[in-house]
């Protein structure tokens, strides 16, 4: 797409601008400019930005640079909104990402996890299932601040290895 060819070569600030115009008139043809922005800025707010802009667009190209960036130790601390991003995906690949998130992670990013693996639609095998309802029941005794996110994780997990 014309708009992002030369977003490279502008200012951070012109970028955040040029984001916020393109959220109305979102195009599949940006999805590789806007993937390559989101590995290679530094700046927090251009990444929301640009996770918020991949949920809309809804592309799976998207998840595993989405699951890149919220790995990074860099991003700690700003993980919600790709956490969010991935919302509209089927991250099945990621379950075991996910749960550590719940347990380990601030309260908004555990709640918009469980969101996450409540849209999974992968056939789990029920020995991965059983695994991360272990270290959920085990988050549970340590008397986690996550604890609401964490037994609703544990409550769906259970339900999928019923079945």
């Amino acid at each position: 797409m014309n708009n992002l060819k030369n977003i490279f070569n502008k200012s951070e600030d012109d970028i955040i601008v040029l984001l916020d115009e393109l959220a109305n008139k979102i195009d599949r043809g940006m999805i590789p400019d806007l993937i390559e922005l989101l590995g290679k800025t530094p700046n927090q707010i251009i990444k929301h930005k640009v996770a918020l802009l991949l949920h809309d667009l809804k592309d799976d190209r998207a998840i595993e640079p989405l699951i890149d960036e919220i790995s990074k130790l860099s991003n700690k601390n700003y993980r919600g909104t790709l956490v969010y991003a991935c919302e509209a995906f089927d991250c099945s690949d990621y379950l075991e990402l996910f749960i550590d998130l719940i347990i380990n992670d601030s309260n908004e990013v555990a709640t918009t996890s469980v969101m996450v693996i409540e849209n999974m639609r992968e056939k789990f095998d029920s020995e991965i299932l059983s695994k991360q309802i272990l270290k959920l029941e085990k988050a549970l005794s340590n008397d986690s601040d996550n604890y609401e996110s964490i037994e609703e994780a544990k409550d769906f997990l259970q339900e999928l290895n019923v079945d």
